[in-house]
């Protein structure tokens, strides 16, 4: 009476164990795309025989201090349409900054 049910149950668990297995070689793919990654950077940066100091200004990175209360949760971009200051505002710096403190999140994330 319960053949059907219990195939598809039989089913069911043999393609949440295929799942699982595909998850962990995805996973693991992943972590060695981002270690290769890494090193790649590395290398090239590596090649043109930069200091962080220079690599730093030359993304365009300053020295600044980040905000002590800046929780290091990685962002989420959202398709939000980012309001740009005016040409005559002060609010410039805040842009430049904010900049700033994502490259050296993502420089930070690499290493």
């Amino acid at each position: 009476m319960f053949e059907k049910l219990n195939k598809l149950r039989t089913e069911h668990e043999k393609a949440k164990a295929r799942f699982e297995e595909a998850k962990a070689k995805y996973e693991e793919a992943e972590e060695k795309l981002n270690a290769e990654l890494a090193a790649s950077i590395l290398d090239v940066v590596g090649r043109k025989d930069f200091t962080p100091e220079q690599l730093a200004e030359h993304l365009g990175v300053g020295d600044k201090e980040k905000p002590a209360s800046k929780s290091k949760k990685k962002e989420t971009k959202t398709a939000d349409v980012k309001e740009e200051p005016l040409p005559f505002s002060d609010d410039n710096d805040a842009h430049d900054t904010e900049n700033e403190e994502i490259m050296e999140d993502i420089l930070n994330e690499s290493y």
